[in-house]
């Protein structure tokens, strides 16, 4: 909370509507529909307006949220300095990916790691990938 998200189409119109906008944050969600309208959210055409638009509200600190188009997007133009990414140990079903990403570039610290336990189905780690 407190600073810009910036999302895609798709991945905005996953969140439920109840919880759309995200509270407490700039939301700037990209979409080439010129026509699209987000309530309570800055809407922009492309990742370089959308970083613009962020950068212009003083924030220093972007999260960039997804989907998946959006992120290759963004680690494509160069934009991305700082990752952090969760890794779950277990396979689900899904349609969408990370990208891939030229991980020896970054530099890898893990931040938390959780356990199997009566809340977590799977163990999962989260990490900070730092542009080297």
């Amino acid at each position: 909370t407190g600073h810009c998200v910036i999302t895609g189409r798709k991945n905005y119109e996953s969140i439920p509507e109840k919880f759309r906008p995200l509270p407490n944050r700039t939301n700037i969600v990209i979409t080439r529909n010129k026509d699209y309208v987000a309530p309570g959210a800055i809407v922009v055409d492309s990742i370089e307006q959308a970083v613009l638009t962020a950068k212009k509200t003083g924030d220093t600190e972007i999260f960039i949220i997804g989907g998946a188009e959006i992120y290759k997007l963004a680690l494509e133009s160069g934009l991305v300095k700082e990752m952090f990414l969760t890794h779950i140990d277990k396979t689900y079903g899904a349609d969408t990916f990370f990208p891939d990403f030229e991980e020896q570039h970054y530099q890898k610290t893990c931040l938390f790691e959780q356990a199997i336990d009566e809340k977590h189905e799977a163990t999962f780690g989260v990490f900070r990938y730092e542009l080297s």
